[in-house]
């Protein structure tokens, strides 16, 4: 059902159509608002939902037109890590064949996501499309260089603002690649990254100007934490203690279970390869940063809910990374 009702969908497509009716009346202030003085829930999807209706009207046609574009980002992503041929092996298999759907690397998610009115296939489109960018060694111009980094950080700052609990991969994407192009010499594309990283900002001075609370993205941080730190820290100290906490055990356990339940094995040895990804000597450093991001993104759901719609996104992501692993350790993809 196109946004059943319940779902966050149906806000976001209000919120939208909230901004498109103050921008008829020429009233920006209010527009810029998004229909909140303080963002409680991911900020980008009611704009970008706004600029979809002025091309589409009251429709999901926008949404549902950018969803198309996934397989063609997936495809360019796959073609800068293996060769052509096993790229297009494994994007037939992303389109059609659901053999690593349990990794997130299946078409039909990403569109049902669109279908419900979530954020999520935005946010993963931008994210593969700014890795994309990132990983560029094609000899370019000057100009070229600090355009693609502007790009690939402001697709960084749009896949954030749909899908807030992906800031410490965010955070280690930006910083990562603004010392490799550092230590590069490339100027201009560090240069890029720095201003389009600067977007980011855009959330808390919304949230101080219109709600006079400061707040990096959203003010649901705390609220959404079902595991809290201090959770994990009692437990840990009742372990050292000699006197396990048997029922803050099988809380914490349920929660993990959400992001990986304990007969995952497929998944534990997922996230396992980003380990050795970033141990292994002889890899591109690259490989090493989104690999660390990775697991800095995995990290963020020992305290909150790793629900599959969360987590699509940084699944595929990391399976990717398993095949390159795989491919370094054996060259079983370079056909």
């Amino acid at each position: 059902i196109f946004m059943a009702r319940g779902n966050d969908g149906i806000a976001f497509y209000g919120y939208g159509r909230e901004i498109l009716s103050y921008l008829s009346e020429g009233n920006i202030y209010m527009a810029l608002r998004g229909g909140v003085d303080v963002f409680h829930w991911m900020p980008g999807l009611r704009y970008f939902q706004s600029i979809c209706m002025v091309f589409f009207g009251e429709t999901n046609l926008g949404y549902l037109l950018i969803g198309i574009m996934m397989p063609f980002v997936i495809f360019n992503l796959l073609k800068k890590l293996f060769s052509v041929k096993m790229s297009l092996i494994l994007i037939w298999i992303f389109l059609f064949i659901p053999i690593f759907e349990s990794f997130g690397f299946f078409y039909f998610y990403y569109i049902k996501l669109i279908v419900k009115g979530f954020g999520g296939t935005l946010a993963w489109i931008s994210l593969f499309a700014a890795i994309s960018l990132l990983l560029n060694k094609k000899n370019i111009s000057l100009s070229k260089n600090f355009i693609s980094g502007f790009t690939a950080s402001t697709l960084l700052i749009i896949a954030l603002s749909c899908r807030p609990n992906i800031l410490p991969m965010i955070a280690v994407l930006i910083i990562g690649f603004c010392f490799l192009n550092l230590i590069n010499n490339n100027r201009l594309k560090l240069a890029g990254i720095i201003l389009g990283s600067i977007n980011f900002f855009w959330f808390s001075i919304h949230n101080y100007y219109y709600g006079n609370e400061f707040h990096l993205i959203t003010n649901s941080v705390i609220n959404n934490m079902d595991a809290t730190p201090a959770l994990w820290f009692t437990f840990l100290s009742s372990i050292l203690s000699g006197s396990v906490n048997y029922n803050l055990f099988i809380l914490l356990i349920n929660h993990v279970s959400i992001w990986i339940n304990y007969y995952e094995i497929w998944l534990m040895i997922c996230f396992l390869s980003l380990i050795f990804l970033l141990i292994k000597k002889n890899i591109p450093i690259e490989i090493k940063i989104i690999s660390f991001s990775l697991l800095a993104s995995h990290l963020v759901f020992l305290f909150y809910p790793g629900s599959p719609r969360y987590t699509y996104g940084i699944w595929m992501l990391s399976f990717i990374m398993m095949l390159v692993f795989i491919n370094e350790q054996t060259k079983l993809f370079e056909l």
